[in-house]
């Protein structure tokens, strides 16, 4: 019988995750995107609040970087598209939905962190449609 990663071991992998985006988005999502399946499993699979909020934030940060990267920037290298149809491949939009509003505030900070505004409360429905529709 297969046993499941302990609790720390899991949270000690999301916290690097999370802090290696946060401090160096643009070189990290070469790292991070190798682990998408691993996310959505703990986002969608782990009963644990603590994991699921860590790879909430994980998975926003990785989305907000991309989107900045190759739908944003008019200079994004072609190339490594590969990396969006993976992230592709892994989340929907509506999986970037539900996650974002798991944790609506943080996900708004990310999304500021990163340049993308959403706007005042009453616009944040109608401008992440309008990034989710650009992004996919």
């Amino acid at each position: 019988m297969k046993k499941n990663p302990k609790f720390q071991i899991i949270m000690g992998a999301l916290i690097l995750q999370n802090d290696f985006l946060r401090q160096t988005p643009q070189i990290a999502f070469y790292e991070v995107i190798e682990i998408v399946n691993e996310l959505k499993y703990c986002f969608y699979k782990d009963k644990r609040k603590t994991i699921r909020s860590l790879s909430a934030q994980i998975i926003l940060r990785l989305f907000a970087t991309l989107y900045l990267e190759f739908r944003l920037l008019p200079s994004s290298n072609k190339s490594n598209e590969g990396y969006l149809d993976q992230f592709i491949k892994s989340f929907s939009k509506q999986d970037i939905l539900d996650i974002f509003y798991t944790n609506g505030f943080e996900g708004r900070l990310i999304f500021q962190s990163h340049g993308i505004d959403l706007g005042s409360l009453n616009e944040i429905n109608t401008k992440l449609t309008t990034i989710l529709h650009k992004f996919y």
